[in-house]
C-alpha cells in the first residue's frame, strides 16, 4: 500500500471510472456536501443496481484538521461502522434479489487492518468491498461485480 492519502471524492471518482470502463452507467454520483447514496448505477445487461457508499483516508474539507492527514485507526472504525451501517439500510431498502450493495475505501493498511475483522459479516451480508490503490487508482471488488 502506498503512503498517500485519498479522500472520499477520489474514491467516488474511481469507483465511476471503474464502472464505466465496466459497462456500468452511473446515475448518482454525490459529492461529500450531499446526502443519500454516495454511488448508485446499473449494469444494462440485467438491470442490476449497484449501490454503494464510499469512505476515504482523509478529510475532503480543505481547512479542517485532518484535511491532508490521514484518519486516526479510531475515525477510520467509526467512519467503518458509519458505512456498514448505510449498507445495512440499503439492503434492507432494497434487498438482495436485484441489487449489490458495496462499501468503497482506499486501499490502505490501515482500512485492511478494520475490513479484514468485519470480512465474514461483509459475506454473510452480501456486501462487496471495493478497494482504490491509492497510487494507481485503479479499483479492485471482493468479491467481483
Amino acid at each position: 500500500m502506498k503512503d498517500s492519502v485519498l479522500n472520499e471524492e477520489n474514491v467516488v471518482d474511481a469507483v465511476c471510472g471503474y464502472f464505466g470502463r465496466r459497462g456500468l452507467i452511473v446515475t448518482q454520483k454525490l459529492r461529500t456536501t450531499q446526502r443519500g447514496t454516495d454511488i448508485i448505477a446499473e449494469r444494462q445487461r440485467d438491470g442490476r443496481k449497484i449501490l454503494v457508499e464510499a469512505k476515504g483516508d482523509t478529510s475532503t474539507r480543505p481547512g479542517t484538521s485532518r484535511h491532508g492527514k490521514p484518519f486516526t485507526a479510531s475515525q477510520i472504525r467509526t467512519h467503518t461502522g458509519v458505512a456498514l451501517l448505510k449498507a445495512a439500510e440499503l439492503l434492507q431498502l432494497n434487498g438482495r434479489a436485484r441489487t449489490t450493495v458495496c462499501i468503497a475505501v482506499p486501499d490502505s493498511d490501515r482500512q485492511r487492518r478494520v475490513f479484514r475483522g468485519i470480512d465474514g459479516c461483509l459475506r454473510q451480508l452480501g456486501v462487496t468491498l471495493l478497494l482504490v490503490d491509492p497510487a494507481s487508482m485503479k479499483v479492485s471488488a471482493r468479491p467481483s461485480i
